[in-house]
C-alpha cells in the first residue's frame, strides 16, 4: 500500500517492532512468515479468559471447544453456543482449546486492535479471533487460506512452523477440522506475551500450549477463492443478465467440417464475458460491496424507528460523537468526479465535498460532532447521516 497519510502520530503504535511497514510490505506479506519480538510490548488482553468463556455462551456468537482426545474421537469439536456444564465436564489433564470468532464485533477493546494493524488495507480484514488452551491445547497441524497475525496474549504457545502447502497435500480423514495429515516443522518459535507470529496464507502451523493459561489473538484477513469471485460477480449481475441477450455469430463462415469449433467462435464467447468485466465502474461496484459485506449479515440489527434531520439534529444536542458500529465494514474509492463509499455491502455515490468526512471516519470510526457544523451540513451529508443512523450504522454517543 503506497503512501501512509493514515500513520500519524495520533494513530496506535504498530506492532511490528524494527520493521518499518515498507519493509514488511515488500519482505514478509504474502512471502514468508515471521516473529516479531514485542511487537506489542506490556500488552495485557483486552478481555479475560472468563469473559471469552462467557461470550462462546451467547446465541449468535461463533465459538467452538475441541479436544484433541475427546471422549468418543481424536480432534473431537463442540460447537456454540457452548454450555457451562460443558466447561465443567472438561478434564484438567486433557489438551483442549476454546475459539470465539469475531470478538471485535461484540467488544470494543477488541476492536481497538484491528487500528494497529492499519498498515494493511482495512477492507481485508476479516475478523478478530481469540482462543484461549490449557497445556498441550492446540488445532492440530494445519494451514489456512488467509495472512494472519497471531498475538500472544496471555500464557506462552510454542509454535512449529512447516512446510508451504497445496490442495495436493492429504487431511486426516475423519476429524471435523482439518488436520494435516503430514507436517514437516521447519521452524520453532516461543512466542511469549506481546510476541507476533506472522503466517502468510498456505503456511503449516502448529501451535501447542505450554501453560495453563494460553490466550492467543489471530488478526485474519479476507481472501476470497476464485471460485467465490466468480459465483459472486454472477450473482452481482443477476439484475443485469436476462435470456434476451444470447451468443450471436452473424459472420459465421462456411466451414469445412461441421463439428469444428473454430478460433472465432472461442473469441465471441471471449467478448461476451470482457463486456461485462472490462467496465471499470461496475468491476469497482461489485468488489467494493463483496469486500465490505458483513460476516454475519443475519446479525444486521433491523430499523427501528425512521429519524429525519430536523428530530436529528434535537437528538444530537448534548451528544459528543457518532462512531460506527464495531461489526460495520467500511470503504471508498475516490475519482476526481466523484467518491464511492461501500459499508456492509452496499455501495453509495456520494461528491467529492464529503471526502475528509469519510477518510476521517474511515480511519478513527468516529466524527467529533464539532467537526462538522451540524446546521450548515450540504444535503449529501444530510441524508447520509440520516441514512446511516436510521440502520444503526452509526451510533450516537
Amino acid at each position: 500500500m503506497s503512501g501512509s497519510s493514515h500513520l500519524n502520530s495520533g494513530s496506535p503504535a504498530l506492532p511490528l517492532g524494527p520493521l518499518s511497514p515498507k519493509r514488511f510490505l515488500e519482505d514478509f506479506w504474502q512471502k514468508r512468515p515471521t516473529v516479531i519480538r514485542q511487537g506489542l510490548p506490556q500488552f495485557e488482553p483486552p478481555i479475560s479468559a472468563e469473559e471469552l468463556a462467557g461470550l462462546s455462551l451467547e446465541e449468535g456468537v461463533e465459538s467452538r471447544i475441541i479436544q484433541e482426545q475427546g471422549p468418543k474421537e481424536p480432534w473431537e469439536v463442540w460447537q456454540g453456543p457452548l454450555s457451562e456444564a460443558l466447561f465443567r465436564r472438561l478434564p484438567e489433564n486433557t489438551p483442549w482449546t476454546l475459539l470465539v470468532q469475531a470478538v471485535d464485533q461484540w467488544v470494543p477493546e477488541v476492536a481497538a486492535l484491528r487500528d494497529q494493524f492499519n498498515f494493511i488495507p482495512s477492507w481485508r480484514l476479516d475478523d478478530v479471533m481469540i482462543s484461549y488452551a490449557n497445556k498441550g491445547g492446540s488445532v492440530g497441524p494445519h494451514y489456512d487460506h488467509y495472512d494472519v497475525f497471531l498475538i500472544q496474549a496471555q500464557g506462552i504457545r510454542e509454535w512449529h512452523i512447516g512446510q508451504k502447502c497445496s490442495d495436493e497435500d492429504p487431511l486426516l480423514e475423519g476429524p471435523k477440522v482439518r488436520i494435516l495429515e503430514r507436517f514437516e516443522s521447519l521452524e520453532k518459535h516461543e512466542l511469549h506475551p506481546g510476541d507476533i507470529l506472522y503466517l502468510p496464507p498456505k503456511y503449516a502451523h502448529y501451535g501447542p500450549a505450554l501453560t495453563d493459561d494460553c490466550m492467543t489473538i489471530s488478526i485474519g484477513f479476507r481472501a476470497p477463492s476464485h471460485v467465490e469471485l466468480f459465483q459472486d460477480f454472477t450473482k452481482y449481475l443477476e439484475d443485469e443478465l436476462t435470456d434476451f441477450d444470447r451468443y450471436e455469430d452473424p459472420d459465421l463462415d462456411l466451414q469445412t467440417h461441421s463439428a469444428e469449433m473454430s478460433d472465432a467462435s472461442f473469441d465471441r464467447v471471449q467478448k461476451i464475458f470482457q463486456r461485462y468485466i472490462e467496465d471499470p465502474a461496475r468491476l469497482r461496484d461489485w468488489f467494493g460491496r463483496l469486500m465490505t459485506e458483513p460476516k454475519y449479515p443475519e446479525l444486521e440489527p433491523p430499523m427501528e424507528g425512521i429519524v429525519r434531520f430536523e428530530t436529528l439534529i434535537e437528538d444530537l444536542q448534548g451528544a459528543q460523537r457518532l462512531k460506527l458500529d464495531e461489526a460495520c465494514r467500511l470503504a471508498f474509492h475516490q475519482t476526481p468526479e466523484h467518491l464511492q463509499v461501500f459499508i456492509d455491502g452496499e455501495s453509495y455515490q456520494l461528491p467529492t465535498s464529503l471526502s475528509q468526512v469519510v477518510i476521517k471516519l474511515s480511519q478513527q470510526r468516529f466524527i467529533l460532532l464539532d467537526e462538522i457544523l451540524l446546521g450548515d451540513l450540504e444535503e449529501a451529508l444530510q441524508e447520509l447521516l440520516v441514512d446511516w443512523i436510521n440502520r444503526q450504522k452509526l451510533i450516537i454517543e
